[in-house]
Order: C-alpha cells, then sequence, then structure tokens
C-alpha cells in the first residue's frame, strides 16, 4: 500500500504532519498526528523576523551549586536555609509590623531557594501571609530559560512570558514537540516555577502527554524529570514524576497517582481558579492508561468515563483536550477509545471549530486500513464551505484545496484496494489537481508505469521547492522536515538513494523521537535492498508508535523481505 507523506512545516517554530502552506504532504501514520496539534487549533505565533529586537529580560543571581540545566531549589540550598525560610514565612504574619517588614526584606534577599516555599505560602490560612507572599514572587527574578538554552527556546519562553492566552498554550504545545526532548527541561521548569497554578499544570499536562514510549528515550526523558523535579513538593511539579514510575512499571505509582487525581478533583470543587475541567480530565485519562496498562480492566473503563464526564466537545477549549487525549490512546494502541472521543467531539463541535478531529480522526481511519471511512469523515467538510461557513479555516497552515486533496487520496487508494484502476486513477488526477504538491499522490501515481513519465516531471518540481525550502531554513525543526520530505518523495520514486539516504539519516538525527522520520528511512533501506536495515529502522518507527497499524503492516513486509533474502 502507498505509504503517506511524513512532517510538513510552517514557518513557525514546531513540526506539523499535514500541510503546509505550498505543501500538502500528510502523514497517514496517525501516531505521528501527535507533533501536529498544534496546528489543528490555529493559533499564529509571531514570526522570529518579529521577536528580532525582543530581550528576554529577566535575571537572576548565579545561583550557588546548580544543577546542569540551572534549577536551584530549597532542598539543595540545605535543611537550615529551609527552616529559615518557613520560619521568615510564618514571620510575614506577625502582629508586629517592623518583623512583617524584616521578614519579607530577608526574603527577597534569599531569592530564588526561597521560591517554592513561598508558592507553598499562597495557601496559607493568614491573608498577611499570602498577600506578602504573593508580593515577594513577583520580586524575586526568576528565569525559565538557561545559559545554555538554545536562542529557539530563549525566544519561545519569551513569547510565553508576553504573549496571550492561547499563544501560551501554543508554546507550550511547541516545546513538548521539539526534538530530541529540547522542551522537555523548559516545560518542567513552568511546572515548577510558574506563579500561576493552572498555567503550572497545563505546562505538567504537556510534559505528561510526551513521555515518549520506547525504553533508551524514556530513560532520557527520566533523567530530566529527576533532574529538574525529583525534589519538589508542589503538586503539579510532582506528577511527571509519579507518571514516569507508572510507566517504568512500579505499582506502588498507581495508588500514588490515584491519589493525586483525587485531590485534583477536590481542588477544583474548592478552588476552581487554581485548576480546570480540562487538566482534571487529563489526568483521568492518564489514569485509565495506567489502569490499562497494569491490566485493570474495570479501573480503565470507570477512570475512561470519568474523563469523558468532564470534557463538552460544544467548548473550544474541551474540543482541543479531546483530541490531543485521543492521540495519546492511539499511542498505546487504545484505538476504540481514540475513535470513540473523536467521533463524540465532531458529533458535538460547533461545525465551524471540528475540522481538527475530522482530520484527525480520518487519518487514524485511513491508518487502520479504512482509506474510504477516512474520505466519508472528511467529506461534511466540504458542504460547510459550500454554504460558506470559512471561519472554520482559522489555520494559515491549511487550504479546502489541500484538504479535499487529501480526502481524493484516500478515495483513491480505496479504489486501489477494490482492484478498479481507472476509478484509482481518476481520484489520484483529483487529487494532484487540488494540489499538486500532494507527496503522497505523486508517489502513488508514479507507481502506474503509463503514468510514470508525466508524473516525474511534476515530482522534479516538488523536489525542486522543497530543496529550496531547505536551503533557506536554519531552523533544526523545519530542516528535518525538509529533509525528510525529500527522503520520502526520492527515495520512493526511483530517485537517487544515496542522496535520499543521506536526508533520512540527517532528520533521524534531527529528531530522534519522530517514528515518521524512522518510517522513511526504513523504506529508504528497504529500497536499496538492505533488508536488515529496514527492519531495523521500521522497528524503532514501531517502538515510537505502536498503535499505528500502517508501520505494523510495513515491518510485517520489510520482514518477510529479509526472511526472502536469507532463504532464498
Amino acid at each position: 500500500m502507498t505509504r503517506t507523506p511524513k512532517f510538513m512545516r510552517t514557518n513557525l517554530r514546531y513540526g506539523v504532519l499535514f500541510y503546509v502552506r505550498t505543501f500538502s504532504a500528510v502523514t497517514a501514520i496517525w501516531g505521528s498526528l501527535w507533533w501536529a496539534r498544534p496546528w489543528i487549533y490555529g493559533c499564529q505565533l509571531p514570526t522570529s523576523q518579529q521577536v528580532t529586537n525582543f530581550q528576554w529580560n529577566l535575571q537572576t543571581p548565579s545561583p550557588p551549586e546548580a544543577e546542569p540545566d540551572g534549577v536551584v531549589t530549597h532542598s539543595q540550598a540545605g535543611p537550615s536555609v529551609e527552616a529559615l525560610v518557613r520560619k521568615l514565612i510564618e514571620e510575614l504574619g506577625s502582629e508586629d509590623f517592623a518583623t512583617r517588614e524584616a521578614a519579607e526584606k530577608e526574603l527577597i534577599r534569599i531569592g530564588v531557594p526561597a521560591y517554592e516555599l513561598l508558592l507553598e505560602a499562597l495557601d496559607h490560612p493568614d491573608p498577611e501571609v499570602v498577600a506578602r507572599a504573593r508580593y515577594i514572587l513577583r520580586i524575586i527574578p526568576t528565569r525559565w530559560d538557561q545559559a545554555e538554552d538554545a536562542a529557539d527556546l530563549r525566544e519561545l519562553l519569551g513569547f510565553y512570558e508576553t504573549g496571550a492566552p492561547e499563544v501560551r498554550r501554543r508554546v507550550l504545545r511547541i516545546l513538548a514537540g521539539l526534538g530530541r526532548g529540547r522542551g522537555w527541561a523548559p516545560l518542567a521548569r513552568l511546572a515548577r516555577f510558574e506563579r500561576d497554578p493552572l498555567w503550572a499544570r497545563l505546562a505538567a499536562v504537556e510534559l505528561i502527554m510526551v513521555q515518549p514510549i520506547p525504553k533508551d528515550s524514556r530513560a532520557k526523558y527520566g533523567a530530566v524529570v529527576r533532574r529538574v523535579l525529583g525534589d519538589t513538593s508542589r503538586a503539579p511539579a510532582c506528577w511527571p514524576v509519579v507518571f514516569h514510575q507508572l510507566m517504568e512499571g512500579q505499582p506502588e505509582a498507581i495508588d500514588r497517582w490515584r491519589q493525586i487525581v483525587l485531590e485534583e478533583q477536590r481542588l477544583l470543587a474548592s478552588q476552581p481558579d487554581r485548576t480546570s475541567p480540562t487538566v482534571l480530565a487529563s489526568l483521568w485519562a492518564f489514569q485509565a492508561l495506567a489502569d490499562k496498562l497494569f491490566q485493570r480492566a474495570d479501573e480503565a473503563h470507570s477512570s475512561f468515563e470519568r474523563m469523558r464526564n468532564l470534557l463538552l466537545p460544544e467548548l473550544f477549549d474541551h474540543l482541543q483536550v479531546m483530541v490531543d487525549l485521543s492521540l495519546l490512546f492511539h499511542n498505546y494502541g487504545m484505538n476504540e477509545w481514540a475513535e470513540s472521543e473523536l467521533r463524540r467531539a465532531i458529533a458535538g463541535a460547533d461545525p465551524r471549530r471540528s475540522l481538527g478531529a475530522r482530520q484527525a480522526l480520518a487519518e487514524l481511519l485511513f491508518d487502520q486500513g479504512q482509506p474510504l471511512a477516512g474520505a466519508q469523515v472528511l467529506e461534511p467538510f466540504f458542504k460547510l464551505l459550500q454554504e460558506r461557513q470559512f471561519p472554520l479555516l482559522d489555520s494559515p497552515a491549511i487550504s479546502p484545496g489541500q484538504v479535499r486533496s487529501r480526502m481524493y487520496y484516500f478515495l483513491a487508494c480505496h479504489w486501489k484496494e477494490q482492484g478498479d484502476r481507472q476509478q484509482h486513477e481518476r481520484y489520484l488526477q483529483a487529487a494532484l489537481q487540488q494540489d499538486p504538491q500532494n507527496l503522497d499522490a505523486l508517489i502513488a501515481r508514479w507507481e502506474i508505469p503509463e503514468l510514470r513519465q508525466e508524473t516525474e516531471e511534476l515530482i522534479l518540481r516538488a523536489k525542486s521547492q522543497l530543496e529550496r525550502f531547505l536551503n533557506d531554513s536554519t531552523d533544526p525543526e523545519d530542516r528535518a522536515s525538509y529533509l525528510n520530505q525529500l527522503a520520502w518523495l526520492v527515495g520512493n520514486t526511483g530517485g537517487d538513494l544515496n542522496q535520499a539516504l543521506q536526508w533520512a539519516e540527517k532528520a533521524v538525527e534531527l529528531h530522534p523521537e519522530s517514528a515518521a522520520y524512522w518510517d522513511t528511512l526504513a523504506h529508504v533501506h528497504f529500497h536499496r535492498k538492505e533488508w536488515d536495515k529496514a527492519v531495523e529502522a521500521q522497528s524503532r518507527a514501531v517502538a515510537l508508535q505502536p498503535g499505528s497499524g500502517f508501520l505494523r503492516r510495513q515491518l510485517e513486509l520489510f520482514r518477510r523481505a529479509l526472511e526472502e533474502h536469507r532463504n532464498p
């Protein structure tokens, strides 16, 4: 079966898997759609050109005995300092004005080592202590970026500091999707040091969402989590630590996690401004996932229903979370849960805002070998367009032609399975008429011998445009995307396989957590008749996205080829 393409990107600093403004290459690997979450919701960030003169002004004193990522906590400062800070916090509520003032000045002088205990003091029963702690937290200079952070990370954190809520949410998602886990430590710092308890929780949820599945990647993730969050007592900052223990198979962690969820449920009932239904729903989803992994079927079903009861698809922020959690479930192979949530999202959401859910469901069905069903999910989108419901096109990274091209490609795959060559060719042509740079359709059409010669001209145009994008790009995420697309296109259409291999290997190096990139590398090895390397790379792709039916089918194909080579 024809493979669909990989990461496509806008000019923002994150990967997407459906379309760019010029290209419409779309992934069929549902699991890889995880990295498309920022694109689905259509929130535009400022470009790097708009922030050329942006200054990140938060300064902090050089801390003693700093961790490698620059995080300093009251624990690292020593028990004597912690005891002193606790004493001073109590003195903030002293009846004596001079004592209150002196305690406040001393806490400001202590600075960062007092930060977490001051955050805890925001729940103090004495309103005077709360007011002064809040004031001190505004005074103490903290920074979420660190000296060793790359410029793009500091730029993103600058957007987070100054941006509107929708921009802040986008930054969290972008950080979660950066290659080589570059966004893990900044997310952990936000979970720990963000003053607003709700935003600290949102950062923690994003950090949990992206925990990798393969053991080696998970070990790297765990090292970051332990280093930044291992000694914290703040509630949201503890979540990634406990959930990582769950994923490591520690049975005692499941009771700790359930306690976290129940405490958050009580917090939502008593102080709803500190958390949100979507945060609690995410925690219940993680609980359901843990129950499933520990083979507690009844508990898993109950946790899943609790999650569903909290999410209302008619609310746009709830709709976003429903798509996110569906992606998460699929990553772990829980496709029934993923499909049911997406169908519920589409049925209950404002049709003008449900395009992301429709595309996610269409990709899920296609990945599971149901291209006709995927096309049927997308079809109502065009009825809305005919009715001039254009507000649903709120993302600059998508166009109606690109969506229609994707639908036609699904139909072409369906008719190929049915053995109807005429319909197969007809829908491939229709897909390319809507979007001449649809890489999937180009590859599928090139595979038809009678159409190969005329298709090669279109392939050369697409390749040339991708090479221009690659040459103009300096961002590692963008470059990985363009390298991967070039390797996929050239590697699957009889091009220079040596060059395709170089592109694919570089893409994997830049973004080793991408199952799509490993899949591209596997296909290039396959076409080079390097059967063992193809199996090795595809096995890595499956390990990263075990819920993908397509990846598993390709792995079986490569294994059979290897076996035939060994035993002709």
